[in-house]
């Protein structure tokens, strides 16, 4: 095979792998809706890529990092809304825990 088909092939496996991440992040998302679930530290720091002992400002900036990269008015689909909306909880979720924990200590 000549390096145009291996090219070639291997974009047709990338996309199908970053479309079989979407589905699965989407549906995941769905079941968690509808066990009623709510988003937790973990999840919230890890959508974000952040470390557990993350500030404000790091927290605030990933969020805009995130934001820039799936806003939906970059995407045609309803993913980047789905991510927006994600990426908007998990920073909600850990500037809550975090005013919390300074409120307590």
């Amino acid at each position: 095979p000549d390096d145009r088909a291996v090219g070639c092939l291997m974009l047709k496996i990338l996309g199908l792998a970053i479309a079989a991440f979407i589905i699965w992040r989407l549906v995941r998302g769905k079941l968690a809706l509808l066990r009623g679930s709510t988003m937790t530290a973990v999840h919230a720091r890890a959508i974000l890529n952040l470390p557990a002992d993350a500030s404000r400002e790091q927290i605030v900036a990933a969020h805009r990092e995130l934001m820039t990269r799936i806003h939906p008015d970059r995407s045609s689909s309803g993913i980047g809304q789905h991510q927006a909306k994600e990426a908007n909880a998990a920073r909600d979720v850990l500037l809550k825990a975090l005013d919390q924990h300074k409120n307590i200590g």
